[in-house]
């Protein structure tokens, strides 16, 4: 399953001239000083505060377990399953490091490795994980306007598809959930920040490439 992501997306891409370093959205200080305020709140048993987590950020981590499973049933029950938890065991959780999306991402992803992991040693189907991750968006961000349009995106899709699934989960990050690098670097498990960097880096060049030359041979 792959569904491509709007224009904005392809024209970010197109616009990075890759002589300089690909810049991420600014992270916005007094937006995680707010979440800091909430985040403090629902340690200290605040469930107004858990109540505005959960409206918050339920929808991003449904959109986000889409990209590992093609049904959303399955994907909605996994993220009751983290905020139940968050709920219950709020005492095991400390200071808020980076962003609360961030952190539930991480939660979520973790509980989908475990899953996926077991069902794969029980089906005795070692296939790797990571080649698993999709680039899928929500349907009101999938709306065909016209011919020209579904072009682009047809183009863009088998552009990702040929990207791996570490560089496409990057991008996705990035441009989509517009996380900084240093929480990209939180998210897929990297040493360094400059590790995220190049990922992503690499990965915008190959679809800048790739992109090009899908519009020549269509000029022949």
């Amino acid at each position: 399953m792959f569904i491509a992501p709007n224009p904005y997306v392809m024209h970010n891409f197109k616009r990075h001239s890759f002589k300089e370093d690909i810049q991420p959205p600014l992270d916005d200080s007094k937006t995680f000083f707010d979440e800091q305020k909430i985040w403090n709140s629902f340690l200290l048993g605040d469930e107004a505060a858990f109540i505005k987590i959960y409206k918050r950020y339920f929808n991003d981590c449904i959109n986000y377990g889409l990209q590992f499973f093609e049904g959303d049933k399955i994907v909605e029950d996994f993220v009751q399953d983290l905020f139940i938890e968050l709920r219950l065991k709020r005492k095991k959780f400390g200071p808020l490091r980076h962003s609360i999306k961030v952190l539930l991402f991480v939660s979520l992803k973790n509980k989908i490795i475990d899953y996926k992991r077991k069902q794969k040693v029980k089906n005795k189907n070692l296939a790797a994980y990571f080649a698993e991750f999709d680039f899928v968006m929500p349907i009101e961000e999938n709306i065909i306007r016209s011919q020209a349009y579904r072009e682009k995106v047809n183009k863009l899709s088998t552009a990702l598809e040929k990207l791996t699934s570490r560089q496409r989960e990057a991008i996705y990050y990035l441009y989509y959930e517009k996380l900084s690098y240093e929480e990209i670097k939180k998210m897929m498990n990297l040493d360094q920040v400059k590790s995220a960097r190049n990922l992503i880096y690499k990965a915008v060049k190959m679809l800048k490439d790739l992109l090009v030359t899908f519009v020549f041979y269509a000029s022949l």
